[in-house]
């Protein structure tokens, strides 16, 4: 589609310090499907996968032999898109409301925003540790990054939940994914 929003830079204002967001986060079920602002999308993508040191290239999650391999997708009301770090942009995949397609549970096609989180197969052949150990790294990665989503989620009073439950012939074709990419994880928030 080629069409990309520039996202506002991220605040710093943040109602609870992180140790309040760890006791305060509890998985969610139930959700509104309110929209989210432009500031809150922004916030939550880098504070899940933001570069947060442009000098060295460190990004808010961590990665094996910082590789980068883990791509960060949402689908909310009114598109499909992916987040590029590096410009913190969200380049449109397909216009739409697709958050149903993006989960199973009925509670989750309720939530505001879907957030998807995928090994991407090219950046991840560039690993250079033991290649049995690619996929549990890339799980932990996605975990770990879901988490930063979560706990971002709490500190902006949104609720959210971790899933493993998506049939994944259906995302990856509707974020038009390489067959070689793994989708790991999503996660609902509102």
């Amino acid at each position: 589609m080629n069409e990309k929003i520039q996202l506002p830079a991220p605040t710093f204002d943040d109602q609870l310090r992180v140790s309040e967001a760890i006791v305060k986060r509890r998985s969610i079920r139930q959700y509104d499907g309110h929209a989210l602002s432009l500031q809150q999308i922004a916030n939550l993508c880098y504070f899940s996968a933001g570069v947060t040191d442009k000098e060295r290239g460190f990004c808010a999650n961590p990665t094996a032999c910082n590789t980068h391999h883990i791509d960060l997708y949402l689908a909310n009301a009114d598109f499909c898109a992916k987040y590029i770090p590096a410009e913190h942009v969200l380049d449109i995949i397909e216009r739409g409301d697709f958050r149903a397609e993006m989960a199973i549970q009925p509670f989750a096609k309720e939530a505001s925003i879907q957030f998807i989180y995928v090994v991407n197969a090219v950046t991840f052949s560039k690993f250079p540790g033991n290649p049995d150990h690619k996929t549990k790294y890339g799980h932990t990665d996605c975990a770990i990054m879901a988490t930063n989503t979560c706990l971002y989620a709490t500190s902006l009073g949104l609720g959210s939940v971790m899933r493993g439950m998506f049939d994944p012939a259906i995302v990856a074709q509707r974020l038009h994914l390489p067959a070689e990419d793994e989708i790991v994880l999503t996660v609902s928030v509102g």
